[in-house]
């Protein structure tokens, strides 16, 4: 089917990032830019794979983003979560996030769906 047009985006705890501002630097208005295109979130969203992926520093296709590292992992059908942060964030921490908010939320969309 046509998924374009459906994509729907929560975004929170964009005030995290401002409390990295020593990590993250003159970088940081930049990064909140790119935040606020969702086009930017989705493409990176959309390369999100069945198990967790993290994309560190100059991995980070879109340039303003290259102070950060995100941990992503899709889940359910065409869904998708990530944690977008420092390059000096607790990547243990985030990672165990994103896998049980994925599995939690997986859960529930599977199980209302029937």
């Amino acid at each position: 089917g046509d998924s374009h047009g459906r994509e729907m985006m929560a975004i929170s705890g964009t005030a995290n990032l401002a409390r990295s501002g020593e990590d993250l630097g003159a970088t940081l208005s930049p990064i909140l830019e790119a935040l606020e295109e969702q086009v930017v979130l989705l493409r990176l969203l959309g390369d999100s794979h069945s198990t967790v992926h993290v994309t560190i520093g100059s991995e980070q296709a879109d340039s303003s983003l290259q102070t950060t590292s995100l941990v992503t992992v899709g889940y359910g059908s065409d869904a998708s979560l990530g944690i977008l942060g420092p390059t000096r964030m607790d990547y243990a921490s985030s990672i165990a996030a994103v896998s049980t908010v994925a599995r939690y939320v997986g859960r529930f969309i599977t199980e209302g769906a029937k």
